[in-house]
């Protein structure tokens, strides 16, 4: 098993109160590995973010920025960073199967 997934099967572990979240934090402690500060608490469901996006365009072009803003300030748990990565990965994906197009203007889509 690949460090990677042992990391990320701990870092689910620690999430928990109780005896397994304690022994999560006690083998990072031993693998001298420290826990992220930053986390996203609250995922988003698969096609949220699509359906989200998807609703925001029906209203006229939007940048990608004001996509992402619009995810941060519904998932505020999440990082603008992480809310500008969602935006962007799922408008690539949407363009990719031509459910939107870039209207000519610097960052728009429809």
């Amino acid at each position: 098993m690949q460090d990677r997934n042992i990391n990320n099967a701990l870092l689910a572990l620690e999430r928990d109160d109780g005896i397994r979240g304690n022994l999560a934090r006690a083998l990072f402690m031993i693998r001298e590995l420290r826990i992220p500060d930053v986390r996203q608490l609250r995922r988003l469901r698969r096609w949220h973010t699509r359906r989200m996006v998807l609703a925001m365009l029906e209203t006229g072009p939007k940048t990608t920025r004001q996509i992402a803003d619009h995810i941060h300030k519904t998932h505020p748990d999440m990082t603008d960073k992480s809310a500008y990565n969602r935006a962007y990965q799922c408008l690539h994906k949407l363009r990719e199967i031509d459910a939107v197009a870039h209207d000519g203007r610097f960052g728009a889509l429809v």
